[in-house]
């Protein structure tokens, strides 16, 4: 595993080219999938039990990144390509979230409150 330094250089690096309104042609699911990867892998370094436990911020990475995605869907200004993308791969930070609640009380409510959103969410 990377250590700190460059696993948050990394997913900030991702972060920055994906809330980027362009995107170069061809290269939407690299930069989709590549934030959504650092976002899981940042997120795992801070998850129960692992050796930098936070909850707070494995929580925090997570819903950044399954919000920033479902962002996307709804922007008009992305790309369809961009869209589709996001919505197809809209369920790995989602099974993230799912996953980190079970342990929790009111866990599901939250994550229930998580999946209502991307359910109003609106295709231009």
């Amino acid at each position: 595993m990377p250590d700190q330094t460059s696993l948050y250089n990394a997913f900030f690096k991702a972060q920055s080219r994906f809330l980027q309104q362009t995107c170069p042609e061809g290269h939407e699911a690299d930069v989709v999938s590549d934030y959504i990867h650092w976002g899981k892998r940042i997120a795992g370094y801070h998850e129960r039990d692992a050796y930098a436990e936070n909850t707070l911020l494995c929580e925090l990475f997570l819903k950044q990144v399954y919000l920033h995605v479902v962002s996307a869907i709804s922007d008009p200004e992305r790309t369809p390509v961009f869209r589709k993308i996001c919505l197809d791969a809209i369920y790995i930070p989602l099974s993230g979230l799912q996953r980190f609640y079970i342990g929790f009380e009111h866990g599901t409510d939250k994550y229930f409150a998580l999946k209502k959103i991307l359910q109003s969410c609106q295709l231009p």
